[in-house]
């Protein structure tokens, strides 16, 4: 029987892969046919070279500072593309029928033991970067490569397969979910924050989609802040964990707020 834990944890991922395929369909409708696993693998691949470059240590010739605040912020923004690339990869079974495809997921999410087993011992995963920070961004940047490496396949492989009938889909998902997973969870991401925080960074680009931004009409920074500083500051920082309607309510709380930025532009305070 599995963990309570682990059951919650695997609704609230799916519930993260529907709204990934709601901004996907609401960025191009077109999107799985056009876009290919590649073309995942390249921004995954960037999000967490950004991440990695946050590290001192992957700078060893300068003298900046780690910025762990800003390598979280870049494994959230890898798990959107981790997440197509699942949808892609899988979506093929079911002829890109996204719904059915992330009903798969969740039943495949339930056989797997290896997930199901992360899931309960996510605590014990994280490292303590003040105490252990050589070690500690020695095994982040490697845990990153093993991310890429559960990704990088040879193409001929998602080319050649006659019906899914082999277990080459099922195995790269299952990999490189759990080695996802594992980084998010050693940078001190709890799975609740990791929920939040997609979330919030998720229902931010569907706003921004639908207030101009394939356009150029959508305005990034809100009285001196941008949209995203706002989002994890004003509005995110008051969740502590995540619920049935929370999407709703970040978007409406960035409506209210994004209504006061456009009047501010157009009617401009006189200086006194």
């Amino acid at each position: 029987m599995q963990n309570k834990k682990a059951v919650e944890y695997r609704h609230l991922l799916i519930g993260a892969y529907e709204l990934q395929n709601k901004l996907n369909l609401r960025v191009n409708p077109n999107i799985y046919n056009e876009l290919d696993l590649s073309d995942w693998v390249q921004a995954v691949y960037t999000e967490l070279a950004e991440g990695v470059c946050s590290l001192r240590q992957w700078e060893w010739w300068s003298d900046k500072n780690s910025d762990y605040k800003n390598l979280k912020i870049e494994i959230i923004d890898a798990w959107h593309f981790v997440m197509s690339y699942h949808l892609t990869l899988l979506g093929g079974m079911y002829s890109f029928d996204v719904e059915k495809t992330i009903k798969y997921i969740d039943w495949y999410m339930s056989q797997l033991s290896s997930v199901n087993t992360l899931f309960e011992e996510s605590g014990s995963l994280k490292y303590d970067s003040e105490e252990m920070s050589g070690e500690y961004e020695k095994a982040v940047s490697y845990q990153a490569y093993r991310v890429l490496k559960s990704l990088f396949k040879n193409p001929d492989q998602f080319q050649s397969y006659d019906g899914y009938t082999n277990e080459i889909p099922g195995f790269v998902f299952e990999n490189s979910l759990i080695e996802m997973l594992r980084l998010t969870f050693m940078v001190g991401i709890s799975f609740n924050e990791f929920i939040i925080i997609y979330t919030g960074k998720n229902v931010l680009n569907i706003f921004r989609q639908d207030n101009g931004y394939k356009k150029g009409e959508y305005t990034k920074m809100w009285n001196g802040k941008e949209d995203n500083v706002y989002l994890t500051e004003e509005i995110l920082a008051g969740i502590t964990m995540p619920y049935v309607d929370m999407e709703d309510y970040i978007y409406r709380k960035l409506e209210q707020k994004y209504q006061d930025v456009i009047v501010e532009e157009l009617f401009p305070a006189y200086p006194s």
